[in-house]
C-alpha cells in the first residue's frame, strides 16, 4: 500500500517538471524598452494608404536617450533633417510614442504606435495637428496615417 503513494507523488513531480516552460511576458519597463530604442536605424520603408513616401537620399533615425533624430545620407556623412525628444508609454498595447519638438511642449507634433522586436522596429504615427486620434493599431487604416518600419544598423 506504501507504493502506490509514493508512486502518485513521482508521477505528480514528474509531470510539473515536464510541463512546456510559457514564453517570457514582453516587457512594460519604459526604461528597459528605451534602451532596446538605442542606435541608429535605417527606413526600409514609410508608407501610406495612397503608397510609399519616397526620398531622394537613404533616410535614417538616430535614438539616443530620450532624443530621435531623422537623418539622411549626405557627402560626409549623416546629415540631422529633424529631431525630437520622445516620450513612450510600452504599458499600453500597442506601445505608445509622442514625437516633440521640445519637452516642454503641451503636445507633442507626432503621435504614435511602436513595436521593437530585435534589429526591428515599426512605429505607426499622424501628424497631430491634422489627425488628434492616435492609430489604433501597426497598420495603416487612415489616409493620415503613415507606418514606417526600420531595419537597426548600429547599437550605442
Amino acid at each position: 500500500m506504501t507504493a502506490r503513494p509514493l508512486m502518485l507523488a513521482l508521477l505528480l513531480a514528474w509531470t510539473a517538471t515536464a510541463a512546456p516552460v510559457p514564453f517570457p511576458r514582453p516587457t512594460t519597463d519604459p526604461k528597459f524598452v528605451l534602451k532596446q530604442m538605442q542606435g541608429l536605424w535605417e527606413f526600409v520603408s514609410n508608407e501610406r494608404i495612397a503608397g510609399k513616401v519616397g526620398y531622394s537620399h537613404r533616410m535614417f533615425a538616430r535614438v539616443e536617450g530620450e532624443s530621435w533624430k531623422f537623418m539622411r545620407d549626405a557627402p560626409g556623412g549623416l546629415a540631422q533633417t529633424r529631431g525630437y525628444t520622445i516620450q513612450i508609454d510600452p504599458k499600453k498595447t500597442p506601445a505608445w510614442i509622442d514625437f516633440k519638438d521640445n519637452l516642454a511642449d503641451a503636445h507633442p507634433f507626432l503621435i504614435g504606435l511602436f513595436l521593437v522586436a530585435k534589429d526591428e522596429m515599426r512605429v505607426a504615427y499622424v501628424i497631430r495637428t491634422t489627425t488628434p486620434e492616435r492609430p489604433t493599431e501597426l497598420k495603416l487604416k487612415r489616409p493620415s496615417e503613415y507606418l514606417l518600419t526600420l531595419k537597426r544598423v548600429s547599437k550605442p
